[in-house]
């Protein structure tokens, strides 16, 4: 019997990084997980911490699915810009799976703090996969924010795919202090970067990049407090405990089920007609007015603590097309009422545990 082919996945301690762990586990891979610290941050300095956090993280998944333990070697990458270091962590996979970029709207420095890393990453984890010839195919994480035009809003006449690029430019996106158009600027150039990289050096192995919305789900992920959870989901549990007073404005009313997003990750490795594809991921539209709705009614013990909602749909908004996506996986999407179950159904069950621990 022939060894299990190996993927390396960065950010693999991650909401969409485990779910992608989980998913290429349950294709028969072998995982090859990068647990990625800031070298700027204090907890992470010294060999002693790093291997450390490595452990942690190790331990909280074995403790979480100890059946999985055997399919998984983590690895410790302090600084995805270390190109030395990215080498090393990659030996010995036959896939890889780049997840790992800055998100925040908060910085000081739009050029070195977002924009520089979001692209760096992206190129190391590129040249990392073409000096290791063994590596067959990379897939990138990246989002409906190189896509869009964040600037014209909800743009009831305009119908996305794939086929789009955010028009933003890097000196607007330096220049700028809004956040949300900084960050979106960053997805895509990290993103053009990767297709540069392609036709410019050739390298001996195709591209397939993923572009999602908002990403909901269970969060799969070992966690020790509610207040750690990931940007998406705590914006649902915001609601669902009542620690919100009003419904979040829904600013991206596209949507993709995290579980779906991780499938569609592994699968791009071997599907033929994705090599050197770009992909508009998306299950469909949603509100968090709609979101609590959901979950009021399916968890009624615990429906007169969630932020008052009417179940509103978002206002009139863009059309996403994601037929392509479709047509080249076969893919049916995970219902969003299914995704808000599971979600709210997983962080009641958290919080009951954490609280008796």
């Amino acid at each position: 019997m022939s060894p299990s082919p190996v993927v390396f996945v960065d950010g693999a301690n991650g909401f969409v990084g485990t779910a992608i762990v989980l998913e290429a586990i349950k294709q028969g891979y072998k995982v090859k997980a990068a647990v990625v610290s800031s070298p700027h941050d204090p907890s992470s300095t010294g060999s002693s911490c790093r291997s450390q956090r490595r452990q942690e993280s190790a331990d909280a998944f074995a403790a979480k699915y100890p059946e999985l333990v055997s399919h998984v070697e983590w690895v410790f990458v302090t600084d995805l810009t270390d190109q030395k270091a990215v080498n090393a962590a990659v030996q010995g996979a036959d896939y890889l799976i780049h997840v790992a970029s800055p998100f925040t709207f908060s910085f000081k420095d739009a050029e070195k703090d977002i924009l520089i890393p979001a692209r760096e990453n992206t190129l190391v984890a590129l040249r990392a996969a073409a000096q290791n010839p063994q590596i067959k195919h990379v897939v990138i994480t990246s989002s409906f924010a190189a896509i869009c035009d964040v600037l014209k809003g909800y743009w009831p006449e305009k119908t996305y795919s794939e086929k789009d690029w955010n028009p933003a430019t890097w000196d607007e996106a330096v220049k700028s202090d809004n956040g949300a158009f900084v960050y979106c600027a960053s997805k895509e150039f990290a993103e053009q970067t990767a297709w540069d990289f392609i036709e410019k050096e050739k390298p001996g192995f195709s591209l397939t990049t993923l572009c999602p919305p908002m990403v909901f789900g269970p969060p799969q992920q070992p966690f020790t407090s509610l207040n750690k959870l990931n940007e998406s989901v705590d914006e649902l549990w915001q609601l669902f405990s009542g620690k919100a007073k009003e419904i979040t404005f829904t600013g991206f009313p596209g949507w993709v089920d995290v579980r779906d997003l991780a499938y569609l990750h592994v699968a791009a490795l071997t599907n033929p007609k994705a090599k050197n594809q770009r992909y508009l991921v998306t299950g469909g539209f949603y509100s968090f007015d709609q979101a609590v709705v959901i979950a009021r009614e399916a968890f009624p013990e615990q429906a007169a603590r969630m932020t008052p909602s009417t179940g509103k749909p978002a206002d009139k908004h863009y059309e996403l097309d994601a037929s392509k996506t479709v047509a080249d996986f076969g893919i049916k999407w995970t219902p969003f009422n299914k995704t808000i179950v599971d979600t709210a159904g997983v962080l009641f069950k958290a919080e009951a545990q954490l609280a008796a621990a």
